[in-house]
């Protein structure tokens, strides 16, 4: 058995830790590198050499067509223990190389010189590219050596004389020559399957990585959403017990109604993103209870331009600094106050606004309450649960150059703004 070490591939050896058995775990050339273009690379290689070659496995069962070899070694091929043979002397011999990290030449079986070159990847050895088919000048094929090699697979002898007339006699130097383009050749494998290797792990991270994320995005979206629902259940059910107590059927009936549609919308999850119209909807039911509660305490004013009505947001914006501001600041004053509701477009944004006339808020809250802390809750009297809900659900969808700003001062009100992209569709 003679090997081929020439300085031109040196770089290319490398003593391997491991080397694939054709096991189904183990990774192979075609998990890389697809059978069309290892065809195109066997096809390049034989039109430059004239030898005939193949791409196979680590198991020596070929990947690329056969159709391009020698009619010997087809007819050899044609007969299962003879295909079963071949592909045994190309795995073993594969094996050989793949330890040596280099290629080898041989011979085969049935007597024909082979060469092997392994195709490794990340250290792990995929495949291997073989050619050959040949005898060497000075060592001219032995016919009856040949015949007693095959004997047990009966092939008819009349096809073996002619087809072994056909097997190509070439110098050594052609065979290192081919030898020489078969290793460039299988480094150029190599790089193709190492930068797909390379692509499919990014895309693989890039996939994994958007998918956290939007789950993420996602968990706390409804960890934002599941705040709200139970803190304003719990406000609206409150005052329908009162006002059952103390007043007939149709006024509780009229606010049950009201509480009816709401709760139809905490409890539909689609369409987060909704028209101003719809959740200027939401605004006026949670308004029918609290007007029912404090009569003519309270008054309502809306300033809603035409140009915003089917503006985008996400549902429940407003009605939350609503109720903000009716519990945290109009509540509290003795003759009630006035809320007003404005929404407009500026540029590119739409800008909302919840101002009331209420009792206003201290500043040392209001420096809690700028940053949006929900834990932060003055002597058990006042949290910014609405407020932090609806400022990082609105970063969460546009950005964090969108949100809430609060502006109060004690005794004058409090006024919340709202900026939103200008988005129509």
């Amino acid at each position: 058995m003679n090997t081929y070490d020439l300085e031109k591939t040196r770089d290319y050896n490398m003593q391997l830790p491991h080397f694939g058995s054709g096991a189904k775990n183990e990774p192979q050339l075609v998990d890389f590198i697809n059978t069309k273009i290892l065809n195109d690379i066997r096809d390049k290689f034989t039109q430059v050499t004239g030898i005939h070659c193949v791409i196979a496995d680590t198991d020596g069962r070929p990947l690329t067509k056969i159709d391009i070899f020698s009619r010997f070694c087809k007819l050899v091929r044609s007969i299962p223990e003879g295909r079963k043979r071949c592909e045994e002397c190309d795995r073993v011999n594969s094996m050989i190389a793949a330890k040596k990290g280099e290629a080898i030449f041989y011979k085969c079986h049935a007597g024909l010189i082979d060469a092997a070159m392994p195709i490794v990847l990340k250290n792990q050895h995929v495949g291997n590219f073989l050619c050959g088919q040949v005898a060497l000048q000075g060592d001219e094929l032995d016919h009856d050596d040949i015949k007693k090699r095959i004997s047990d697979l009966n092939i008819d002898e009349r096809l073996l004389c002619p087809y072994l007339a056909e097997i190509e006699v070439v110098s050594q130097e052609k065979l290192i020559a081919a030898l020489e383009m078969m290793v460039l050749m299988t480094k150029y494998i190599v790089e193709m399957g190492t930068a797909n290797i390379t692509q499919k792990q990014l895309m693989t991270e890039m996939k994994a990585k958007m998918e956290l994320e939007n789950m993420l995005k996602e968990a706390e979206y409804k960890a934002l959403l599941a705040q709200v629902n139970p803190h304003f259940l719990f406000n609206c059910l409150n005052t329908i017990g009162r006002v059952a107590l103390t007043e007939g059927a149709t006024k509780t009936q009229e606010l049950i109604y009201s509480t009816a549609d709401m709760l139809r919308s905490l409890l539909k999850h689609s369409d987060r993103i909704i028209p101003v119209t719809e959740e200027l909807k939401y605004v006026k039911d949670y308004l029918v209870i609290q007007q029912t509660r404090f009569g003519d305490r309270i008054s309502i004013v809306y300033e809603i331009s035409d140009e915003v009505r089917n503006a985008k947001l996400p549902k429940f914006t407003i009605q939350p600094l609503v109720e903000n501001a009716i519990v945290h600041g109009l509540e509290p004053q003795k003759d009630g106050g006035t809320l007003l509701v404005k929404a407009d477009r500026q540029g590119n944004s739409t800008i909302i606004e919840v101002i009331d006339t209420g009792v206003g808020i201290p500043e040392a809250e209001m420096e809690a309450l700028r940053k949006f802390d929900q834990e932060y809750n003055s002597a058990g009297e006042y949290n910014g649960l609405g407020l932090f809900n609806v400022h990082h659900r609105i970063q969460h969808y546009f950005g964090k150059e969108y949100g809430l700003e609060l502006k109060s001062r004690p005794g004058r009100g409090c006024k919340v703004t709202v900026k939103l992209p200008f988005i129509k569709e």
